[in-house]
């Protein structure tokens, strides 16, 4: 018996995600609330078995024809098949990074702040102590600096995308740690934090902030954005 051909058609795989969208109450506002799937399944849905940049871009203009966007964006050029893809209706949220201005891994991250200690405004007064900072039970805060003059420890956790709600516990076990360890090296100044993440994420946001505001924690919380500027070197123009 002959195998039937499967049928291409990119409008499915269109058709199925505007249905997630227009089933939720309110447009995603961060990527734990938009409907999500690994690349591989948009292209089964699209009736497609293979990975191709032709058949991303048609995809890609037909969500766009539909209002609807991706994170990452499916011309991206690191994608692979088993990459998680977000959809937002048209605009996103205008806080929304493009994937092209986030970094690949926290690794990335961490090497870019920490080469970069010096120039950067959120860091300012502030020395860098260490990197990957044990603090006890296992746990390892991304950077731990303190702060030149009072001598306040300041604990900063990375998240090179968009956070999930682990960070809040997580948050509250390093502020205790840090809470605990200024106490022990006898900072009177104690502790504060910095969250840095790629995404914004309004529920985690209110979580956290409550959790500061029961436990008397002082967290603030940043959007980092990777731009690379590129000038005509002198002599070539």
């Amino acid at each position: 018996m002959a195998r039937k051909k499967k049928i291409q058609d990119v409008s499915r795989a269109v058709a199925f995600y505007n249905t997630k969208l227009a089933s939720l109450a309110h447009p995603p506002q961060s990527l734990a609330q938009a409907p999500d799937s690994r690349l591989r399944v948009v292209l089964q849905k699209a009736g497609y078995s293979r990975m191709h940049p032709n058949i991303l871009e048609r995809l890609r203009v037909a969500l766009d024809e539909a209002g609807i966007e991706t994170f990452p964006s499916l011309d991206d050029p690191g994608l692979d098949r088993d990459t998680r893809i977000y959809f937002f209706h048209s605009p996103m949220p205008a806080s929304f990074a493009p994937s092209r201005a986030l970094f690949d891994t926290e690794r990335q991250l961490e090497d870019f702040l920490v080469n970069n200690f010096a120039a950067l405004p959120v860091f300012r007064g502030l020395r860098l102590r260490g990197r990957q900072y044990p603090l006890g039970q296992g746990r390892r805060i991304d950077l731990l600096c303190e702060e030149k003059r009072g001598g306040r420890l300041v604990g900063v956790e990375l998240k090179h995308h968009g956070p999930d709600k682990g960070l809040v516990t997580q948050m509250r076990r390093y502020m205790t740690d840090l809470t605990r360890l200024a106490k022990q090296q006898d900072r009177q100044t104690g502790a504060r934090g910095i969250v840095i993440t790629g995404q914004p994420d309004p529920d985690v946001a209110a979580d956290l902030r409550d959790v500061c505001s029961r436990h008397g924690y002082e967290v603030d919380w940043r959007l980092y954005r990777a731009t690379l500027k590129l000038e005509t070197a002198p002599g070539w123009d």
